[in-house]
């Protein structure tokens, strides 16, 4: 299920002068959902994948190459070198052609200052607002949350909520 999102045309204009573009936040925000719709004729890979992230290792100058017609990278925060990588890609005047989707931290934003200053438009996606997700009652909007999750798969909060944390601090923490 998708939900329109109020940053995609945001999203898409900077595709017209930037060749990334970088769609971050928290995790399950919509970031991944919101870039394949954009961008459905663009290649996706999902660097979580190890064995997708150990064949773009061998030589990840020429998959950029390859791929420079359209190319979406999710969880591009497992791979730091690929942003030196794009930066010599991108130097080929590509633009909007790539696609960056990760969860925010401090070390993926530090990489991208270092590597892809200038080359790339970024947008922090997080989960609804209240005009994309409107509810009738603000107590039921409170209770429920914004995660786009809850409403595709119709999950309890509590029980949404409570896997959210742990993983994130098991994972993150």
């Amino acid at each position: 299920m998708y939900f329109h999102r109020d940053v995609s045309e945001h999203v898409l204009s900077l595709t017209k002068g930037f060749p990334i573009i970088g769609i971050f936040g928290p995790r399950q925000s919509g970031k991944t959902t919101l870039a394949r719709n954009l961008f459905p004729d663009y290649k996706y890979i999902n660097l979580e994948n190890l064995a997708t992230l150990e064949d773009i290792k061998i030589n990840t100058e020429k998959f950029l190459k390859d791929n420079s017609n359209g190319l979406i990278i999710d969880e591009a925060q497992k791979y730091p070198e690929l942003f030196s990588y794009l930066q010599v890609v991108v130097e080929l005047k590509t633009i909007g052609k790539f696609i960056l989707t990760g969860s925010e931290n401090y070390l993926l934003s530090n990489r991208i200052s270092q590597s892809l200053a200038g080359r790339i438009g970024i947008v922090t996606l997080l989960p609804f607002s209240l005009s994309e997700k409107p509810q009738s009652d603000i107590n039921e909007r409170i209770i429920q949350g914004s995660y786009p999750r809850l409403y595709e798969s119709n999950i309890a909060p509590g029980d949404y909520y409570d896997a959210y944390i742990a993983t994130y601090i098991e994972r993150d923490v």
